[in-house]
């Protein structure tokens, strides 16, 4: 991935080469203690720009250059052997780059155009990790990326299209993939955070206003994916602690939607969709092993849709289509239950409760002001209500 940043200094560098390029107030530092380590530092139109680079061991690179001046920072410090960081400003004002690679084997290329307060900072300790970070279109964003204590991760973040965006990663393990895009955005802000070994993670928000995005991830072989698209307001949360679960958001067009999933155990997988709708609420809870939760959300607005689920083998379904003010609760514990609620109107409300084993319940509502309340425990047992009209009721309890 490096490759794609590199190309934007090696560019540049064209055009000028050399230790220092300076004009008023720019500084240039460069220290090596090692064998084989290269340094190249290019600056352009001054005014306090400060370069610095320090490589401690053999066969490092260092790149860094800067244009349009004002004020840029740029530090790159590597320890260990073979390291590679790449960094590039343009349009400066007020710009941070800072690269830190203490292990062997890493890479790491910044790239900032568009100028206005950027901050991009990249951390690695450990062997082999990688780091992209691209920002395009400027006006104070961030980014930070934090690899430790582990081999292989790697970490690839995007902020195009500008204006106040902030991207956060970390990770600590092995083997840990993460990936941010945001594009076209205004006041976007996504992090992810990943403590374990190959858990895997990404985030897109595209053509969005004052979209949130947060991934948090806990064990092994977890995979989130968070995607926000066309919307303005949106909110999608995704923690999972264990192994191998599953958690996927997908938020396409509407206003002000959330979308939270948590997860604790092994096998567990949630999909939320919410799609052209307005102040839509999905939250999924689950604990155990192997439980399913489907919840999809495509009415008009104000619909919303709770599952919570423990023990094993469990699976929760919602559909809510073309209505408003719709409320859905699913509430299983033990193994094998099943449960679905499907509603298409208004104020229809279904809750659905069951514990046990191999339980069954459905709803299916079409209309207004309807109700429905299923509660089951033991083994084995069936329930299903169809409710078609305005203010039916209907009550089971087994």
């Amino acid at each position: 991935m490096k490759q794609k940043l590199i190309y934007a200094a090696t560019a540049a560098l064209m055009f000028t080469v050399g230790s220092a390029y300076a004009q008023t107030g720019n500084v240039a530092s460069t220290f090596q203690n090692g064998s084989n380590n290269t340094a190249t530092t290019t600056q352009n139109a001054g005014m306090t720009n400060m370069v610095e680079i320090q490589q401690v061991g053999s066969e490092h690179d260092a790149t860094v250059m800067q244009n349009n001046g004002e004020r840029n920072n740029a530090m790159i410090q590597q320890r260990g052997t073979n390291n590679d960081a790449t960094t590039a400003q343009y349009g400066g004002y007020d710009n941070d780059l800072r690269v830190v690679q203490l292990g062997a084997d890493n890479d790491a290329a910044v790239l900032q155009s568009g100028g206005r307060m950027h901050d991009a900072s990249v951390h690695q300790v450990g062997r082999n990790n990688e780091a992209d970070a691209i920002q395009e279109g400027g006006m104070d964003n961030d980014i930070w990326i934090k690899q430790e204590g582990g081999d292989r991760n790697d970490a690839y973040v995007v902020q195009m299209g500008g204006m106040r965006n902030e991207a956060d990663l970390y990770q600590k393990g092995h083997d840990n993939e993460g990936d941010i895009g945001q594009y076209n955005g205004s006041m976007n802000s996504a992090a992810i955070d990943q403590d374990g070994m190959r858990n895997e993670a990404y985030v897109r928000q595209e053509s969005g206003m004052m979209n949130s995005a947060s991934s948090e991830q806990d064990g092994e072989n977890n995979t989130s994916q968070l995607m926000q698209d066309g919307g303005t307001g949106n909110m999608a949360m995704s923690e999972q602690r264990g192994w191998s679960n599953t958690a996927d958001v997908a938020q396409a067009g509407g206003m002000n939607n959330a979308a939270m999933v948590v997860q604790a155990g092994t096998g567990n997988m949630a999909m939320v969709s919410q799609n052209g709708s307005e102040a839509n609420n999905a939250e999924v809870a689950q604990s155990g092993e192997y439980n399913t939760a489907i919840v999809a959300q495509a009415g008009e607005y104000d619909n919303n849709a709770w599952v919570t689920q423990s023990g094993m083998s469990n699976v929760a379904a919602v559909l809510q289509l073309s209505g408003r003010y719709n409320n859905a609760y699913i509430t299983q514990n033990g193994e094998g239950n099943i449960a679905t609620a499907a509603q298409v109107g208004m104020y229809n409300m279904a809750m659905i409760n069951q514990e046990g084993w191999y339980n069954v319940a459905g709803s299916s509502q079409v209309g207004q002001h309807n109700t429905t309340m299923i509660n089951q425990t033991g083994i084995g047992n069936t329930a299903g209500v169809l409710q078609v009209g305005t203010n039916n009721m209907a009550t089971i309890n087994q």
